[in-house]
């Protein structure tokens, strides 16, 4: 019988980076199991709080912390390696949630779920982007297709583990009090990164220097980064487009969440079953994720992803009810955390460190976010002229112009790596 070609890709990981595949898999489990122990009450706390016309507002705030953060993180990458930059992510991250914890106890209930709101959707952007940006400079490619599979399949078992507990601390001491349980799964992260910074197959990369007549890294050097290649600003506005997609589902299943539960712990609850299908899809497509690479490609999987989401964001728009909105969000985020998010890192693998780093902070800390608010701008205006209804065929037009733009990356990947290693 022939060996399989997965061994043999398989064969390419010394014992170095055996080491960096299990230390970046415990990492990401507690990544994963953090998020999702602050989502859904999170989100909860916000929509109890704020009528559905914050949900856009709330988005704006977003991509302004978004921008904060890429301009306080862009610095870092050229005086830390990235090992040392995600445990500290994960440090400030817990802190700044224990003080927004104890601003909200203290009573303070009209800003602070817009900051609580704020620092979920950006914490969790950095901390996952610092550990791709690590992962993206480790692994060749061959490896890279069958490792990061695994690494996805680490965090999904992360999230389940933290819906899991999160739905027990849910019952016993409410959905506030359930979030005083994310800082000892950031400090776990922290753990997990400082202890593999310290391994001999730890592979902390080294950052590079600034050179003379060569500005430090910033933000706009990252933006500088991105512009100056043809490759990284297509990715940028097929993230955008992905972005405004997935903002836009996320606030018809929000309406309906509103209309359908109207208590604190029921919506909590509601939330946290919608996210363990998001988790128990996930985990399925990520067991497969090398195999299915490797029986399309990378490119084929770019391409065949927002097809197959146009099908559960036409039926949302054809079928406007709960059920469906959760259908819809469900299969986004599910693609989203397995099959595309492996090819998507795969883009970044034939690029410099300075486009590793600086530019992925643009394309992926911040357009992320940046998006959102672009959405919340379009929202709001949906809002004023009261035509929220047609929010999902809107979402609907915007896969097509993802999917345009993921075939013109696949033509641009394949040129940058041969049609053999796209495959």
């Amino acid at each position: 019988m022939a060996r399989p070609r997965f061994l043999d890709d398989l064969a390419t990981l010394d014992r170095d980076a055996r080491i960096r595949v299990l230390g970046l898999g415990v990492v990401a489990f507690f990544i994963l199991a953090s998020y999702e122990l602050v989502r859904s009450p999170v989100e909860a706390i916000f929509s109890l709080h704020h009528p559905a016309a914050g949900e856009a507002w709330v988005l704006l705030a977003v991509g302004l912390g978004a921008a904060v953060a890429v301009g306080l993180y862009a610095p870092l990458t050229a005086r830390f390696d990235l090992l040392t930059l995600l445990g500290g992510a994960a440090i400030v991250s817990g802190g700044a949630l224990a003080g927004l914890m104890a601003l909200y106890g203290a009573g303070e209930h009209v800003v602070t779920p817009y900051l609580l709101y704020v620092w979920k959707d950006v914490y969790i952007v950095v901390v996952l982007e610092v550990f791709w940006s690590f992962a993206n400079t480790v692994f060749p490619l061959r490896s890279a297709r069958w490792v990061y599979g695994w690494l996805l399949a680490f965090g999904s078992f992360g999230a389940g583990f933290g819906l899991y507990v999160g739905g027990l601390l849910r019952e016993s001491v409410g959905s506030v009090e359930r979030l005083w349980a994310v800082l000892p799964a950031l400090g776990l992260a922290w753990a997990g990164a400082a202890l593999l910074r310290r391994q001999p197959g730890g592979g902390a990369p080294t950052p590079v220097p600034p050179v003379e007549g060569k500005p430090r890294a910033s933000l706009l050097e990252g933006v500088r980064v991105v512009r100056q290649s043809p490759y990284l600003s297509a990715v940028l506005a097929m993230v955008f487009t992905i972005q405004l997609v997935v903002a836009l589902v996320d606030f018809a299943f929000k309406v309906r969440l509103r209309e359908s539960f109207p208590d604190l712990d029921a919506r909590t609850a509601s939330l946290d079953a919608v996210y363990a299908w998001v988790n128990y899809a996930s985990l399925s497509l990520q067991v497969c994720t090398g195999v299915v690479l490797k029986a399309i490609g990378v490119t084929g999987v770019l391409v065949g992803i927002p097809a197959l989401i146009a099908f559960t964001v036409g039926a949302m728009a054809v079928v406007p009810t709960f059920a469906v909105s959760a259908v819809a969000k469900v299969a986004g985020k599910a693609f989203d955390y397995s099959l595309f998010r492996a090819a998507k890192e795969l883009l970044y693998l034939p690029l410099s460190y300075a486009e590793k780093t600086q530019g992925k902070a643009v394309v992926d800390m911040l357009t992320y976010r940046v998006a959102k608010s672009a959405a919340a701008a379009l929202l709001l205006g949906l809002v004023a002229l009261d035509a929220t209804r047609w929010v999902p065929h809107l979402a609907l037009a915007l896969v097509v112009g993802w999917l345009v733009l993921a075939a013109l990356i696949a033509r641009r990947y394949r040129a940058r790596v041969g049609d053999t290693e796209a495959a």
